[in-house]
């Protein structure tokens, strides 16, 4: 096995030691950039769902005034009251019938003033006491017309077939769309039926004699999901309890996505605890964005959620950590970062090399016997040190080579002398 190579060129060794350091450097700082972008970036997507859910927490608020309205229209209607007082039952229902269809209401009720049913759109309960969370029963006693959430009891289904169909949703508890199926056990269907429900007094004679009752099933309506969608842009979900009544999300063959249960996370906040959701969870087959809020009934109970979405592909953020144009303007800070990395690596490790390179060339020369040149140097203060005192050795050695060749000199003379003394002693 060969040894990993070593670098001998210290401009090489130079270079890549600054050029690494800095490329760390900027890692580093590309991090802290991306971290603080991605935080500002969630903040301001988090901060626009929000804004989003509470816009159609208004448009849900309005649609049940909008029922409320209706229900007061009707209950001002003088052919209903003529019919009511005369008791004319079977006229009433299909006035009923009729408004229903006009207003795109599942069912109405016209009940006395003991809240038995006189008489409704499809026949259903008459006769009979209707009871919808003591909605009736408050609105009778106190002779004003209210309007709220409600959860439609089974009973009151069971006896509407077309109610019944409407509200019967199963629970999924899978991310695959599942059809309905006659073999299903009956838990596995959601119980009772999410409703905007209206109650308006019908004063006769300065007294509250009956009431109209209106009845708007969320469960497997689509319009308003839709016309908060329309309004926002974003997917809309209604939950009865933790299960999916009514939505924007389709499935492959085009179905409503009924059924899917609601995410843990934000069961345990808008359910359990009453308290608006935000944040990222799953749905369906991709993280979104969520904001929900609970729904109550009249008495404040929490029996629903109204959930505002938005998927991160829609958000730019699937396939990309951040929008396509935030990584690009990353991407090419990153690309001159690196290019200046480069630049200024090269600057110093030519600034290091250049005086090393004079003065082995210098050492070479004083080598060679040359000591008349001289290093100058301006770089790093070390380095001007070491070319002057580099200089001063080579101006003694200079100085002790003459010093040197004079007392060579001097004693050639003085060799010279005593010999000449010496051969005029033997002429003598």
């Amino acid at each position: 096995m060969k040894p990993f190579p070593t670098i001998k060129s210290l401009r090489v060794s130079v270079f890549l030691t600054l050029f690494l350091a800095s490329l760390l450097a900027l890692v580093a700082v590309v991090i802290l950039v991306s971290s603080v972008v991605g935080q500002m970036r969630d903040v301001a997507i988090d901060q626009q769902i929000q804004h989003d859910g509470r816009d159609a927490g208004v448009v849900y608020t309005y649609s049940l005034r909008d029922l409320l309205q209706n229900g007061l229209l009707i209950a001002k209607d003088p052919t209903i009251l003529n019919r009511f007082d005369a008791n004319d039952n079977m006229t009433l229902r299909s006035l009923l019938k009729t408004e229903a269809d006009l207003h795109r209401l599942e069912q109405i009720y016209i009940v006395d003033e003991n809240a038995s049913v006189l008489a409704s759109a499809d026949g259903s309960l008459e006769g009979q006491q209707l009871s919808l969370n003591h909605m009736v029963e408050r609105s009778l006693t106190g002779d004003l017309p209210v309007v709220s959430n409600a959860l439609l009891p089974q009973e009151l289904l069971d006896s509407s077939p077309n109610l019944l169909l409407q509200a019967r949703i199963l629970k999924i508890p899978t991310l695959y769309y599942q059809t309905l199926t006659p073999d299903a056990p009956e838990d596995s269907y959601v119980t009772g039926g999410l409703s905007g429900v209206a109650v308006v007094p019908i004063v006769r004679d300065g007294r509250v004699a009956g009431a109209l009752v209106l009845v708007d099933l969320i469960n497997r309506d689509s319009a308003l999901v839709d016309k908060i969608k329309e309004t926002l842009g974003d997917d809309v979900t209604i939950y009865q309890g933790d299960v999916a009544v009514s939505t924007t999300l389709l499935t492959q063959q085009g179905n409503r996505l009924v059924g899917l249960r609601l995410p843990a996370p934000v069961s345990n906040s808008t359910l359990a605890f009453g308290e608006e959701f935000l944040g990222r969870e799953w749905s369906g087959n991709q993280w979104v964005r969520v904001d929900a809020l609970p729904l109550r009934d009249q008495d404040g109970v929490v029996i629903g959620a109204l959930s505002v979405f938005t998927g991160e592909v829609d958000a730019g953020l699937s396939v990309l950590p951040y929008p396509a144009n935030i990584m690009t303007i990353i991407l090419l800070v990153l690309c001159a970062l690196v290019l200046c990395a480069i630049g200024v690596s090269l600057v110093i490790a030519h600034r290091i090399s250049t005086p090393i390179d004079l003065m082995i060339d210098s050492a070479a020369k004083v080598a060679e016997g040359d000591l008349e040149q001289g290093v100058t140097i301006e770089s790093y203060e070390e380095f001007n040190r070491l070319a002057a005192t580099f200089d001063v050795m080579i101006r003694r050695i200079r100085k002790q080579m003459i010093q040197r060749e004079q007392d060579v000199i001097g004693e050639y003379r003085k060799m010279t002398r005593k010999e000449k003394e010496s051969d005029k002693e033997k002429e003598k």
